[in-house]
């Protein structure tokens, strides 16, 4: 199941919209990257989704190892606007059988604060997912040969996140991935490949990603960034215009992954407002996403 989605609930918020809209209240941390290495962790013990119904043969999302990971048959209800990738750079990987991904978080986390990694399908027909947790300053690392590399899954067809706190009132972490291969030597450990690489991507400086999936046809999709509001609700978001260079009126598909680039910058908080016309229709449904720095 997908971490967010827009429905046609319409609980009331402060200042109210001149459009009726609907709000789900997310949050995410934007954490300091560490540039110290560390080992990956023990493995956590991973409870794999009872709602999904693996496909039958190897490629099932069943436990595997250090997580849970395969298809499933069935898509889980959704609708609207999902999350389904918060990364600092976008995703790159080969499709070499030994290809495998080191996953991290900041190593700024309490002892106690777990992180929940997900891995979902980035359009509507795939039926991916994977999900594993890791310890504050440990690493994950995901072999792609298992269900990645065979199935020719290409990195535009997989959106990666990590959150704190329970399933249903999530704290986004940002992840950061690099790419390369396992060891042949052990068969586990893995090993950078030995090209320049940023954490996630090559050339994109490491920026800063929301991603987000729509399951239905928009006519239009606003978005506004805030920097260094305490309060998202009483700032003045809500009911400002959107900003930045975003195109306020094209079009998107059905099934269209959006990526929305977040400044860096920010000194507390970030506000991000989204808002969306569904086509043939004058309803707006709404998100708004708490970025706490």
């Amino acid at each position: 199941m997908n971490p967010s989605t827009i429905n046609n609930q319409s609980p009331s918020l402060r200042p109210p919209l001149t459009k009726p809209f609907a709000v789900l209240i997310i949050t995410f941390s934007i954490l300091v990257i560490s540039s110290r290495l560390s080992t990956p962790g023990k493995t956590q013990n991973i409870r794999c989704d009872p709602t999904l119904k693996p496909i039958d043969g190897s490629f099932g999302y069943m436990k595997r190892d250090n997580r849970c990971e395969g298809f499933y048959k069935l898509p889980t209800a959704g609708g609207g606007l999902d999350i389904v990738s918060v990364l600092r750079g976008k995703l790159s990987y080969s499709l070499h059988p030994a290809a495998a991904l080191e996953i991290r978080t900041a190593a700024t986390l309490n002892e106690n604060e777990n992180v929940t990694v997900r891995g979902v399908s980035a359009n509507t027909d795939g039926h991916y997912r994977m999900d594993a947790v890791i310890s504050p300053g440990k690493a994950l690392v995901l072999p792609l040969g298992d269900v990645i590399v065979p199935n020719k899954m290409k990195a535009n067809e997989i959106g990666l996140f990590g959150w704190i706190g329970l399933e249903e009132n999530k704290t986004f972490v940002p992840l950061t991935v690099l790419h390369g291969r396992i060891s042949p030597e052990d068969n586990k450990t893995f090993v950078p490949d030995p090209v320049p690489q940023k954490r996630g991507a090559v050339a994109d400086k490491n920026e800063l990603y929301l991603t987000i999936l729509t399951s239905e046809a928009l006519d239009r999709m606003d978005w506004s960034i805030m920097k260094d509001c305490s309060d998202c609700e009483k700032c003045g978001g809500l009911v400002s215009k959107p900003s930045g260079d975003h195109p306020q009126y094209k079009e998107y598909k059905a099934g269209e992954a959006i990526s929305i680039k977040l400044p860096s910058d920010a000194k507390t908080n970030l506000c991000v407002f989204i808002q969306i016309r569904k086509k043939d229709s004058d309803y707006w449904p709404s998100l708004l996403v708490k970025v706490r720095t």
